[in-house]
């Protein structure tokens, strides 16, 4: 695979071409002591530069240029830049908390296997991380960006693994007869929480990396899924059938206090396929769900209370695809991907629903919105 030059890449070697020239000529009048001086000073700026000029920025993968490439958007310039430009299919993308990497997962052009790679925003290097010929999917960073963890079909079976960033230290961290998948890391980077159908139903079980533990956290007849910590670690929010229909619940980190938040009965049900999410706060919840046969995106506070629709798109049930929509590290934006315009592109949208706005214009599919964290 071959990835074309960083944004941070590019404009770093240039700042630094400036730095070396100018201080080459500094040496040359004025001596060492100057030069180390301005040197030290021109570094600084150069940092504060980057700290102060970087805006919200989102990923999301395209087919503008005929196959799934990974894009960079400055959401407030409109620029855009493609991260993964080569002939295969690059998908799924997901941040580490520090900024700088971003792991994806690609289609092998031979053998047809999704394998996980890690991109280097700022000095380009592209890592493969687990060379097993399987399926390898569903990307997790842990807190504090040194791990990942995923599901792998390469033991015959949905497994959830653990690796380095640097590839090394892979782990099967489960080993069930029944599929693992969709696994989550507790803020504290201590846990994962993933779904099973070891018991039959589908449920949300809780791992201690380092012990093995395992708890089975929503022992209860019925569906659960697409769980979610909370920023704080205190509470996990999830989608549940257990009434008959699905629905969004909360519970405290040990499995405790379950309580429903959404109600069919208002009268609207949660979309099978996304996964609410916390503000950045942890004060507000944002989820989709069908509204008189349409999908719409909703946003309450943590408690169920104070539901809000923030869209009003007006199509069919198919509005609103798979992928789950996130808020922008300050928590005054939600990315989304519709197809409310009758193409499948990107969307934000205020917490209070006041204002939407479309980021993408083209005729291919823009999809799989992720904001990159500040640094």
């Amino acid at each position: 695979m071959r990835v074309p030059e960083t944004p941070h890449a590019d404009s770093r070697r240039t700042i630094l071409h400036v730095i070396s020239v100018v201080c080459a000529r500094v040496t040359n009048r004025v001596g060492v002591g100057v030069w180390l001086a301005l040197t030290a000073l021109l570094i600084i700026l150069m940092l504060l530069s980057h700290s102060v000029s970087q805006g919200e920025q989102l990923a999301f993968v395209s087919r503008r240029d005929g196959n799934a490439e990974i894009y960079l958007m400055d959401v407030d310039r409109g620029m855009l830049h493609n991260l993964t430009e080569d002939l295969l299919a690059n998908t799924a993308p997901i941040w580490a908390a520090d900024g700088c990497h971003l792991a994806f997962v690609t289609r092998g052009e031979d053998t047809g296997t999704l394998g996980l790679y890690v991109l280097d925003i700022w000095s380009g290097d592209l890592r493969r991380l687990v060379l097993h010929e399987a399926n390898n999917l569903q990307p997790v960073w842990s807190p504090d960006s040194t791990r990942l963890a995923f599901m792998s079909s390469q033991a015959d079976n949905r497994e959830i693994y653990v690796v380095d960033v640097d590839g090394s230290n892979l782990r099967n961290l489960t080993n069930a007869e029944s599929p693992d998948e969709n696994p989550v890391w507790s803020p504290d980077g201590t846990r994962i929480l993933f779904e099973s159908r070891r018991d039959n139903d589908k449920d949300l079980y809780l791992l201690t990396v380092d012990t093995g533990e395992l708890v089975n956290m929503t022992d209860h007849r019925g569906q659960d899924t697409s769980p979610a910590f909370s920023p704080d670690g205190r509470q996990i929010v999830f989608l549940s059938d257990r009434t008959g229909y699905r629905e969004v619940y909360l519970m405290d980190a040990d499995g405790s206090n379950v309580r429903q938040l959404t109600d069919n009965r208002n009268p609207w049900d949660v979309n099978t396929w996304t996964t609410p999410a916390w503000s950045p706060d942890g004060r507000e919840i944002v989820y989709v769900a069908s509204f008189r046969m349409t999908y719409q995106l909703f946003n309450m506070m943590a408690d169920g209370s104070d539901v809000r629709r923030l869209t009003n798109s007006g199509t069919n049930w198919d509005a609103f695809a798979r992928n789950a929509p996130t808020w922008s590290p300050r928590g005054d934006q939600i990315a989304f991907e519709s197809f409310q315009d009758g193409n499948r592109e990107i969307y934000v949208v205020d917490p209070n629903g006041q204002q939407v706005r479309r980021l993408t214009y083209h005729p291919a599919e823009d999809l799989s919105p992720v904001w990159r964290p500040l640094e």
